[in-house]
């Protein structure tokens, strides 16, 4: 998550009535005075949690921390979707609660609907995916196999790098779409920690898990994937995808998912209709690498500069660049949408995106960003699946 979690700073948003639920429901020795400004409550609050040992209070830092993981907009309008199509009933008073209470609240009482969302909030924010078009499968062939795919991961980690003997994978149908996340062990760690008695202890081994988060569209076939390790690890489980879930040992049959070559084109516009709410495009940076490998040159404008792609035309002859030896391997591209009442108050309206050839881009699952996606493919940026050829 972007945002940065400060303990006070939180405890100073959130409603003391529902901290004291929390205290309640985790046994911590802290209640309601209402003798007491907030203030007060804040700093008693702190001088209880400072007494705990040290295991419960990373417990509820954690805890918190979670919570307010979820409490932008964004997250709580999850939790109420999520709530009213379990047919959930919400209090009258949730109306009125800020959205740091309102995600409290749901951690305090709907557990399971605020620890399915939690994972689905990490998704839709989760940036740095690769793209990749696969056989389309339909829905119904591809849900409840979270089992198969942790058996082949952990196989494949094994076999390869010798980690990700414990491997859990989660599963998480949305909208027509499936989403895996699979949690396979790590190498093991030596973290330095305080002991109970505020000593160092330089080696506490601990095996942490790492995360692969896979999103797969049935309608076109096309596999979003996010891993750390790079791109042969990737493709490696794109491939284990396609065989488990999809039933199909081909493998990923396009990759080359944008085309930014079109770019190339002096007279490319961004073309957008009124109801797209669109105020501009504007390109913020291109990388240009020569057909025959070696030197790139990337061109980048400052955040004040207004420049189109004649502009960027013009900057390019001016440097005397052979374009036509050259391919557009990286754009950044600024959009920004009209203030409109239903957008979120944290957002800002303004999407950036960075398109990296052939399938790399840092694109969210917000509605803007689902928009900027829907505009990429309008563009022909974002190539069709028939287009994609590898």
């Amino acid at each position: 998550m972007a945002q940065t979690f400060v303990l006070r700073d939180f405890l100073r948003h959130i409603s003391f009535t529902l901290l004291a639920e929390y205290c309640k429901q985790n046994n911590i020795p802290f209640t309601l005075n209402s003798q007491e400004t907030d203030e007060a409550a804040l700093e008693r609050f702190i001088t209880v949690l400072n007494a705990l040992p040290r295991a419960i209070q990373e417990q509820v830092e954690l805890d918190l921390q979670e919570i307010y993981d979820l409490s932008p907009n964004t997250g709580v309008s999850m939790l109420i979707q999520e709530a009213k199509e379990r047919k959930q009933v919400l209090p009258e008073e949730f109306k009125d609660m800020s959205q740091n209470d309102a995600a409290l609240w749901f951690y305090l009482n709907q557990q399971n609907v605020f620890s399915e969302v939690s994972v689905l909030y990490e998704v839709s924010e989760t940036r740095g995916w690769k793209d990749v078009y696969l056989n389309p499968v339909e829905f119904s062939r591809v849900t409840g196999k979270n089992l198969q795919l942790e058996e082949a991961l952990s196989s494949h980690l094994l076999q390869t790098e010798l980690k990700g003997r414990n491997c859990v994978v989660e599963e998480y149908p949305r909208d027509g779409r499936v989403c895996y996340v699979a949690y396979p062990e790590d190498y093991a760690q030596a973290d330095v920690l305080y002991d109970g008695q505020n000593s160092l202890r330089k080696k506490q081994i601990r095996k942490p898990v790492f995360k692969i988060y896979f999103v797969y569209e049935p309608e076109d076939g096309r596999l979003r994937v996010k891993a750390k390790g790079g791109t042969q690890r990737i493709i490696a489980y794109q491939k284990i995808f396609s065989s488990v879930i999809l039933g199909d040992h081909t493998g990923p049959v396009n990759n080359r998912i944008f085309d930014l070559n079109k770019l190339k084109n002096k007279e490319f516009v961004f073309s957008y209709s009124p109801e797209d709410n669109v105020e501009f495009v504007r390109i913020k940076s291109l990388r240009l690498s020569y057909i025959n490998g070696g030197k790139r040159v990337i061109l980048e404008v400052g955040d004040s500069a207004i420049m189109g792609i004649a502009d960027f035309h013009e900057w390019i002859e001016s440097m005397h660049l052979p374009l036509e030896l050259m391919n557009i391997t990286q754009a950044i591209i600024q959009v920004k949408f009209k203030p409109t009442p239903e957008r979120i108050k944290r957002t800002k309206g303004t999407v950036t995106v960075r398109l990296t050839f052939p399938n790399s881009h840092d694109l969210a699952d917000r509605p803007e960003h689902r928009k900027v996606k829907e505009l990429l493919r309008r563009w022909g940026l974002d190539r069709k699946r028939d287009e994609a050829v590898i």
